[in-house]
């Protein structure tokens, strides 16, 4: 299990205790209850309607947001540009691209990732299918994506949809707390067979909250 879903695991436990907790305390001290709540109030507590709806708002908010508060050295939400180093002997002319990292308490996705061709302009796309996010406490993150190139836009060997592999080193940066940097190889696993340096830098803040 990811360190993070593991830690939104152990608080979704501890909210629930807390939570039976309040209520046993409003069940055994019920007659001081009674002096702040109306009768109908105090047993819609009883009976778990708003213990619930509260269980529910707390770990809301802790895996929308307040995960991020607690783990600021391993977000890696935000946009990211990217540069590539061919190590081939047949290698394509993308060096350069970019992508965006969204983030849950649950999983890391890349998506929106685009790489561009230096030579014509064209831009090819490309998404994670896995990211092993288990690892980022220790600094290092594989990433399984999938890439899409237009026709006119392949050289020999390349077919319109490849696959691949993302090995990476995460760098804290000092001042902020947070990865900024990444740096590591890629290998295309479909016909491309396409390998070489990955360096990657964080440029901007997250678009929208995964």
């Amino acid at each position: 299990m990811p360190n993070l879903a593991r830690q939104s695991y152990k608080v979704s436990v501890f909210v629930a205790t807390v939570v039976i907790a309040a209520q046993n305390l409003a069940i055994q001290y019920s007659e001081v209850v009674k002096r702040y709540f109306s009768p109908s109030w105090l047993g819609l507590m009883v009976t778990a309607g708003i213990t619930s709806i509260l269980f529910r708002l707390i770990v809301y908010f802790y895996e929308k947001t307040a995960w991020r508060w607690f783990n600021r050295d391993i977000v890696l939400a935000g946009k990211w540009k990217h540069k590539l180093t061919p190590a081939d002997s047949n290698p394509n002319p993308d060096r350069d691209g970019e992508f965006v990292i969204t983030q849950t308490a649950f999983e890391t996705k890349i998506v929106s990732g685009k790489n561009y061709n230096q030579e014509t302009g064209r831009i090819s796309s490309w998404r994670s299918l896995a990211v092993f996010d288990d690892e980022v406490p220790d600094r290092s993150l594989w990433v399984i994506y999938e890439i899409e190139r237009g026709e006119a836009m392949r050289v020999g060997g390349e077919s319109e949809i490849d696959r691949g592999l993302i090995r990476v080193h995460l760098d804290v940066e000092e001042r902020t707390g947070r990865m900024t940097r990444m740096f590591g190889s890629y290998w295309d696993a479909g016909t491309s067979q396409h390998k070489g340096s990955f360096a990657a830098e964080l440029s901007g803040p997250e678009l929208t909250k995964a």
